[in-house]
C-alpha cells in the first residue's frame, strides 16, 4: 500500500514534506539516516488495518524535505517538532528508527507536551563520552543512502557527512536533557540485547525516565525484517 496523501508545507521558509494514509489517531513515523518516508511503506498496510493513521515525515535534507542550513541537528531538531501541528494538535505518538530516534528523543525533551508515547528502534544517538567509530552507520546504509542524496548532488553528500560528524561527536548536554522526556518510552534493538550500530542502548534507557528496553533479535532494520512483527510491537507498547 503507498501512502494516499502527500502534504507540502513550509517551516522557517524551507520546504517539508509528509506523507500519509488511513484514518484514525495518527502515528508519526521518523526513518533512518539517509533513507525517507518510504522505508515504512511494508508497515503502512499493518497500521492501517489496526485502525491507525500512518504519517511519516521526510526528515530535513531527506527525501523532499529541504536541509537545514548548515545541517545543524538542533535545527533539524526544531524543525521536526514544527512539523507536528501538520499531524496532530494533541500530543502524537512517534515511532522513529535510528538517527530518528535522535530527532524524536530531541524534540521529546524540548517539547514534551506534543508527545505521548515514543518508540525507538535501533536508535542512533551520540555519545555521551568520546567518539563513536565511523561504522555507527553501516555500509549498506551507506550505500543506500548515495542513491538517496544523489538527487541533491554534492551539497546532499556533504549533508548527510555534517550529519554523521556531528552524531559521532560526544554531547553530553544532549544526554543531560534526556532527564526531562516524560512520554513512556520503548526502547528497541534488534540484536538480542545490542544494537547493530554499536549506540550504549541500556545507558540510553537509563538516561530517559519512563523508558524500558526490549530485544527482537531480528538484525538491525526491524522495521523492514519484519513488518507485521513490528507494527504489532509498535501497536502493543502505544495501546498499552
Amino acid at each position: 500500500m503507498a501512502y494516499s496523501v502527500v502534504r507540502d508545507f513550509v517551516v522557517d521558509e524551507r520546504d517539508m514534506r509528509l506523507h500519509s494514509t488511513g484514518v484514525g489517531t495518527p502515528v508519526l513515523m521518523l526513518h533512518e539516516l539517509a533513507g525517507s518516508a518510504r522505508c515504512f511503506a511494508p508497515v503502512v498496510p499493518h497500521l492501517v488495518a489496526a485502525g491507525r493513521e500512518a504519517v511519516a515525515l521526510d526528515l530535513p535534507g531527506h527525501g523532499r524535505s529541504e536541509a537545514v542550513p548548515g545541517s545543524s541537528l538542533d535545527g533539524c531538531a526544531r524543525r521536526v517538532a514544527a512539523a507536528l501541528d501538520e499531524v496532530t494538535r494533541d500530543p502524537v505518538d512517534i515511532v522513529a528508527v535510528d538517527y530518528g530516534g535522535y530527532l524524536a528523543l530531541s524534540v521529546a525533551a524540548l517539547f514534551g507536551d506534543r508527545v505521548r508515547k515514543l518508540m525507538l528502534v535501533e536508535p542512533l544517538v551520540p555519545p555521551r563520552a568520546g567518539r563513536a567509530p565511523a561504522t555507527v552507520v553501516g555500509t549498506t546504509q551507506r550505500a543506500r543512502g548515495a542513491f538517496t542524496v544523489l538527487r541533491q548532488g554534492r551539497h546532499g553528500l556533504g549533508q548527510m557527512h555534517s550529519v554523521l560528524e556531528q552524531l559521532r561527536t560526544a554531547d553530553p548536554a544532549w544526554w543531560d536533557r534526556l532527564s526531562g522526556v516524560t512520554a513512556p518510552t520503548l526502547i528497541v534493538d534488534g540484536g538480542n540485547g545490542s544494537a547493530g550500530n554499536g549506540v550504549d542502548l541500556d545507558g540510553l534507557s537509563a538516561a530517559v525516565p519512563d523508558s524500558k528496553r526490549i530485544s527482537v533479535g531480528v538484525g538491525h532494520r526491524v522495521w523492514a525484517a519484519d513488518p507485521k512483527m513490528f507494527t504489532e510491537l509498535t501497536l502493543a507498547f502505544l495501546t498499552g
